[in-house]
């Protein structure tokens, strides 16, 4: 073990036996990992850190590459009243690895938290008061976007209460997984994220909750920080296009949106995404349009 991961791990103690000093809630953290070995000790700290520490914490290594696995490993040792780990045997992309999580969690909230995003220390105690003064199932709060490499904030967030909720997802997320906490109850409905997804599953999520009968707030409080690291699967415009259409198409049946806007609409995202693949991919191009004769949208 190298001098880094030594004092990482020290500071990590150190920090883990202040917070255990406050009782800790009835939330249940779930990290998907993926190739992340660079970021998984700040992650720690930004939930050990909490005012309102987590019940548990499940880091779910979606068969990296690199040292993820080794390193929860000495987490999980290390931290074994707190942190569990579930090693996948193959990458199956982000929605089944927090679907693995979720089903182990056992608290009567469910956080998200992606392995290189962070979070402010107040950030579950103000989830927290959120659901306590409204009631929600689903809580969410600000964002800031800074640079995983320089740390040089990009930009923000400050949301405010979405009264289209959840006829603004069709169109995009604005709700980062990181951002947001939900009821474990939910499960019990049904709630899990769409294992076809790898682009765009938390928008397709937070449409599947709503739809559940959840109620959705805001803290308006910027506490999670997203980082951006390089060109992200999420920054790929043809495939935001396409995750857009297949939603139009798969939530066309509620009653909140007309079916035939909703399948106009996934029509013109299939159109952008076959503009888009047209050089680099033609018969990706050409698999687009027959989506939009066919009406069928559940290539991915």
């Amino acid at each position: 073990m190298n001098d880094c991961t030594v004092d990482s791990l020290n500071r990590d103690c150190s920090t883990r036996s202040k917070s255990s000093l406050v009782k800790p809630c009835g939330i249940s953290v779930v990290v998907p990992v993926f190739d992340c070995n660079a970021f998984l000790f700040a992650c720690l700290g930004t939930i050990f850190e909490q005012t309102r520490p987590p019940r548990e914490v499940f880091f779910v290594d979606d068969s990296s590459s690199d040292n993820s696995l080794t390193t929860l490993r000495n987490l999980e040792q290390k931290y074994s009243e707190t942190v569990s780990v579930v090693a996948l045997p193959e990458n199956q992309g982000p929605s089944h690895a927090r679907n693995r999580g979720m089903e182990r969690a056992r608290g009567e909230w469910i956080a998200f938290l992606d392995a290189d995003d962070l979070w402010e220390p107040d950030h579950l105690e103000s989830l927290l008061e959120r659901a306590a003064e409204t009631g929600a199932s689903v809580v969410y709060s600000g964002l800031i976007v800074r640079d995983a490499i320089t740390g040089r904030q990009l930009g923000e967030s400050d949301l405010h209460e979405h009264t289209d909720i959840p006829e603004a997802l069709y169109r995009t997320s604005f709700i980062m997984p990181s951002q947001a906490m939900m009821r474990r109850s939910l499960l019990e409905r049904g709630a899990r994220f769409d294992e076809r997804i790898r682009h765009g599953e938390d928008a397709d999520f937070w449409i599947q909750l709503a739809e559940a009968g959840a109620e959705f707030s805001c803290t308006h409080r910027k506490t999670c920080i997203y980082q951006k690291r390089g060109k992200t699967p999420s920054q790929d415009s043809e495939k935001i296009a396409t995750a857009a259409a297949y939603r139009y198409a798969k939530y066309r049946k509620y009653d909140r949106l007309s079916s035939r806007e909703l399948m106009r609409q996934a029509a013109r995202q299939r159109w952008i995404a076959a503009r888009l693949s047209w050089r680099r991919d033609p018969l990706r191009a050409l698999r687009h349009l027959v989506c939009v004769v066919t009406g069928k949208h559940d290539f991915l």
